[in-house]
């Protein structure tokens, strides 16, 4: 019996087909978060000579990532996209780019166009600071079609047609299921914020190339290393330039897999090693960054996929989705909120995991526009609490995450009952 409810629970596992069965609760929630996410996300072209495998495991990697903060994954979208979005304006504006789309600034923002000085040595640009370089008749980019872009990328419109209509079919029966007052499981109730920001997220990439494994290099054999940190620091100090900028991103191989072994653990890091590459950085940018804050030193150059999902590099358009997509996806959760669980320190934990999340991210936006003027950008205070809230919200999301899979052993006999789907047909006398 649930202390609060008095309802009778049936425990254990439930076979079909007679009623919906532990099964038929399942398999739809594990369908939708596993193809939906992992139709989700548009992955950075990888390094040269980064092995399959590698490239597969960083996918698991983020589809992990995307399923403890899904909001934080569409944020990102939106925010290449809009970035993309200013970018084609940008091109085209020049005398030569008319034929430059959104799906090509994309490509650039993946590390498609890959610069080669005179060493042979390899730079990725973001698609604004190859502006800069093609507006600067530093480079000319060489014209690719939309249909080469889209031979290259692995976009697989069925698979993504099927994740559509999977969640589709899913809210329809998780809807009818309150309408007609049974039971919702908190898995069930955990899955539909996924579909509502995977769906987000699918409008702002839909154009993003998927799974590209080549690039496109673009020879500038009269640059050295020494002259695109000049260029590098020339266009990245405006008026206000902040030492946090970080748009210049050279990517050795090296350091690009040194980085990776240092964020995810995948190997033995050896730091005499990383010092050794450092040689590799021009001077001026070490100059640049050389009285910075330990987490914006000269390492930050070289770890574009670590910075670029970093909390404290987003602007107040970010923070503003951080906080509209937060407070809808965790609002929510509320449905659940007088839901049976299998105990009563269960239905508690799941309550303070639920305001826990829901209050940090209500006053994300707010603190965090607040803090940006009360504090420095460097100071200790605003960091602290940027880490609190991470903290805070991370612990919820834990639980959020993995107290539905625990609530299946014991659920209220109507979670077992299946919709009446005839009470929505017309019925003529």
């Amino acid at each position: 019996m649930d202390e609060n409810n008095s309802v009778t629970l049936k425990r254990g596992f439930q076979p079909e087909p007679q009623t919906r069965g532990t099964i038929g609760i399942l398999i739809p929630c594990l369908a939708v978060l596993v193809l939906n996410v992992w139709t989700l996300f548009h992955v950075n072209i990888p390094p040269k000579g980064e092995s399959t495998h590698l490239f597969w495991l960083h996918r698991v990697k983020i589809w992990i990532i995307t399923l403890i903060v899904p909001d934080g994954v569409a944020t990102l979208a939106f925010s290449q996209w809009r970035d993309a979005k200013r970018h084609v304006a940008h091109m085209r504006k020049l005398d030569t780019y008319g034929w430059w789309t959104l799906k090509h600034a994309f490509y650039a923002e993946m590390g498609g166009y890959r610069v080669r000085d005179s060493s042979g040595q390899e730079y990725a640009f973001r698609s604004a600071e190859l502006y800069e370089l093609v507006r600067r008749r530093m480079v000319t980019l060489p014209e690719i079609s939309v249909q080469d872009l889209d031979d290259r990328s692995d976009a697989d419109g069925f698979v993504k047609g099927i994740a559509l209509l999977q969640s589709i079919y899913f809210l329809v029966t998780a809807f009818s299921r309150l309408g007609q007052g049974l039971h919702l499981t908190t898995l069930e109730v955990e899955t539909i914020p996924f579909i509502f920001t995977t769906w987000w997220t699918y409008f702002f990439w839909w154009q993003k190339p998927v799974n590209i494994q080549c690039w496109t290099p673009v020879d500038c054999p009269q640059m050295d290393p020494n002259d695109l940190a000049d260029i590098a620091l020339e266009v990245s100090k405006p008026a206000n330039y902040n030492s946090n900028s970080y748009w210049w991103r050279p990517v050795p191989r090296q350091l690009h897999q040194l980085s990776w072994d240092f964020f995810w653990f995948e190997g033995r890091f050896d730091f005499s090693t990383w010092k050794a590459q450092m040689a590799l950085i021009p001077p001026a940018i070490v100059d640049l960054v050389r009285g910075s804050p330990a987490h914006t030193r000269i390492a930050d150059w070289y770890l574009p996929s670590v910075k670029e999902m970093h909390p404290s590099q987003w602007g107040w358009e970010e923070d503003a989705m951080i906080f509209g997509l937060g407070v809808s996806v965790n609002c929510l959760l509320l449905v659940s909120w007088k839901s049976t669980f299998p105990s009563e320190i269960e239905s508690k934990l799941w309550k303070c995991a639920v305001f826990a999340m829901l209050v940090t991210t209500t006053i994300w936006w707010p603190i965090a526009w607040l803090a940006s003027y009360s504090f420095k950008a460097t100071s200790l205070a605003k960091h602290t609490f940027y880490y609190l809230l991470i903290a805070v919200y991370m612990l919820g999301r834990a639980y959020v995450l993995v107290e539905p899979f625990l609530g299946l052993r014991a659920l209220p006999p109507s979670a077992y009952q299946t919709v009446s789907w005839s009470r929505y047909i017309p019925h003529f006398q």
